[in-house]
C-alpha cells in the first residue's frame, strides 16, 4: 500500500532563476530543488559520436512497451515497469540489457553516462549506480528511446518505488542526450508544477502508482520552459515538474537517457 507520507514534500514553489548553461555543483543543486527549469549543455557530445551511437543501438535492435500508443521504442528497462512484479525479474532484465548498452558503449567508442558520472566526481559530489540492499543487485544504468511523443505525466521513484531502493531519493532529475533530432516536433515541455499527491485527483480513471498520462487541466494555469531536442545537446530537468514531449515530424527523435536521484546523505546515484 502506499505511503503517503513517505514521498518527500515539495519545498520550493516556482522556479526562481533561468535555465543554466553550464554544469557545477550550485547549479545542479539548485536543480534538484526546483528553482531552475533545466542545465542545458550545447554540443556536449559530437556529431560524430552521436551517429556512432545511434548506429550502434540500430545494430542491437529497439524492443517496444506493450501498453505505450503511439509506440515507443526503447533499448533498456526501467524499474518503473517492473513496480508490481517480482524484483528478481527486473534485475534479470537489467543485466540483459546492461550487456546491450556496454556493447553499444564498445562500438560506439564513447559512453556518455558514464563519463557524465565522472564529471560530478571532478565536481566532488558522489555519483554511483543505484544498488538494491539485501541480495546485492545493481539497476539497470540507462536507457535509449525513441519517443514519437509522451502524455502529460512525471517520474516520481519516491511514489513508484516504495520498499525499494530507490524509493528514497529525496530529489530526482532526468539526464538526456539527444542522438537524433527530428525535423521538427519533439519538444520537451517542462511545467512550472511539482507533482503532489493531490494531483491524482486528476487522473481520469484510477490508476495507482501510474503518473502517467495527467489531463491538461492538471496544469493550467502553470508556465512551462520548452527543451527543444538538438543533436549532441545534454538536458537535465527535475522530473517531479509535470512535463511531456510533443509530437515528432518527419523523423525520429532518439535519445539517451537515465534518472539520477539524491538521497537524505547527499550521495547520488542513477539508474534507470
Amino acid at each position: 500500500m502506499l505511503d503517503v507520507s513517505a514521498i518527500p514534500r515539495v519545498a520550493q514553489a516556482t522556479w526562481t532563476g533561468p535555465a543554466a548553461s553550464r554544469l557545477s555543483e550550485s547549479t545542479l543543486i539548485a536543480l534538484f530543488e526546483d528553482r531552475i527549469p533545466c542545465i542545458s549543455l550545447p554540443g556536449a557530445v559530437s556529431p560524430r559520436d552521436c551517429d556512432r551511437l545511434a548506429r550502434a543501438c540500430e545494430n542491437a535492435g529497439f524492443d517496444y512497451y506493450d501498453d505505450i500508443v503511439p509506440p515507443v521504442g526503447r533499448i533498456g528497462v526501467t524499474q518503473y515497469e517492473y513496480r508490481h512484479r517480482p524484483r528478481s525479474e527486473y534485475f534479470a532484465a537489467a543485466r540483459e540489457a546492461e550487456e546491450k548498452h556496454l556493447a553499444i558503449a564498445r562500438f560506439a567508442e564513447i559512453d556518455p553516462v558514464a563519463a557524465f558520472a565522472a564529471e560530478l566526481g571532478a565536481l566532488k559530489l558522489s555519483a554511483g549506480l543505484a544498488t538494491e540492499r539485501g541480495p546485492f543487485e545493481n539497476y539497470g544504468s540507462r536507457l535509449v528511446r525513441q519517443i514519437p511523443m509522451a502524455k502529460l505525466h512525471v517520474d516520481v521513484a519516491a511514489l513508484c518505488a516504495q520498499g525499494w531502493r530507490i524509493g528514497e531519493v529525496q530529489q530526482q532529475i532526468t539526464w538526456n542526450l539527444y542522438l537524433q533530432e527530428p525535423p521538427g516536433g519533439g519538444e520537451c515541455l517542462v511545467y512550472n508544477k511539482q507533482w503532489v499527491p493531490a494531483d491524482d485527483l486528476d487522473l481520469e480513471e484510477a490508476q495507482p502508482l501510474s503518473s502517467y498520462g495527467y489531463p491538461a487541466s492538471t496544469v493550467a494555469g502553470a508556465t512551462h520552459h520548452t527543451i527543444r531536442p538538438k543533436q549532441g545537446d545534454v538536458v537535465l530537468f527535475n522530473t517531479r515538474n509535470f512535463h511531456e514531449v510533443k509530437p515528432s515530424v518527419g523523423g525520429v527523435r532518439l535519445s539517451l537517457t537515465t534518472f539520477f536521484g539524491r538521497l537524505k546523505s547527499g550521495d547520488i546515484v542513477y539508474w534507470s
